[in-house]
């Protein structure tokens, strides 16, 4: 199996004008990707489409880190639907997108799998995401 190589626009010869064209396109094709597994897999809690798509406009680090965490949730957590929340602290100036896992099993349960979904997944995923992301769980009263 070879590798592929895909050229930048600027390798093609492509003009400034078709370049910001291409970059625009390639952006709307990832806001619609983003758009889709936040749909089908998460649900908006403290963030609005507005919030959300802003934030991973500051941070894009991020958007590969949540499009891969439903199905690293999944495999650690089993058949959750996580939530998303944009925390804001104005004082300190800082903004963080969290998954809240939602769970009904007792804490040092809940809390196991949180630990092993970071040895799979979140520590390497989050310094990938250069910590714009954060995983936390949730107790859910059954």
């Amino acid at each position: 199996m070879g590798t592929t190589f895909l050229a930048s626009p600027r390798e093609l010869g492509y003009t400034p004008a078709e370049e910001l064209t291409f970059e625009e396109s390639r952006r709307s094709a990832y806001r619609v990707e983003v758009a889709e597994v936040v749909d089908n897999q998460f649900v908006l809690r403290d963030v609005d489409w507005g919030g959300l798509f802003s934030y991973l406009l500051r941070h894009p680090e991020a958007v590969p880190v949540l499009l891969e965490a439903p199905r690293a949730i999944h495999q650690v957590f089993g058949a959750v639907r996580p939530k998303l929340d944009l925390v804001t602290d104005p004082e300190d100036g800082w903004e963080k997108l969290f998954i809240v896992v939602p769970t009904g099993e007792p804490v040092a349960q809940a809390l196991a799998r949180l630990r092993r979904l970071d040895v799979t997944w979140l520590a390497e995923a989050t310094r990938r995401a250069r910590f714009a992301i954060n995983v936390t769980i949730e107790q859910q009263h059954v």
